[in-house]
């Protein structure tokens, strides 16, 4: 069987980007930030109902006991503006990704056809390939 999955998708974005760590300085709040695109992670940053009070978030999650994961408004960008940066990645919006499968292996119609009525994204793809191998992956 083989399997080819693509990087997850893009949106368009605005003309600018949105400096994160600069927001939570000037409110007097912790954290430090990783820029990902349309999504950041802040270590050791306010409590989520702090950070969603700021304007550009759209939605935050928490990762773990010192990490949240943070996404702007559709078409936002985190940290400094690139030049000639149309589309970036990194929010929920962003899950799709692009897929192929084939071969002789009888699971592979199965997956061919479940993949053509509901698009998976990586969690879902990691599930499939540690069913299929019989693998014991901690999703």
């Amino acid at each position: 069987m083989l399997i080819v999955v693509s990087d997850h998708d893009q949106e368009y974005v605005v003309e600018y980007g949105f400096d994160l760590a600069e927001s939570l300085n000037n409110r007097g709040l912790p954290g430090v930030v990783e820029y990902e695109g349309t999504a950041a992670v802040i270590h050791k940053g306010p409590a989520l109902a702090e950070v969603l009070q700021i304007q550009e978030i759209e939605g935050a999650i928490s990762l773990d006991y010192d990490h949240d994961l943070v996404w702007g408004k559709p078409g936002h960008v985190f940290g400094p503006w690139l030049d000639g940066l149309f589309g970036s990645h990194g929010s929920p919006r962003c899950g799709s990704q692009v897929a192929v499968v084939g071969g002789g292996h009888v699971e592979s119609q199965r997956i061919a056809k479940l993949i053509s009525v509901i698009q998976p994204n990586a969690q879902d793809w990691a599930q499939h390939i540690n069913d299929l191998f019989e693998l014991d992956l901690k999703l």
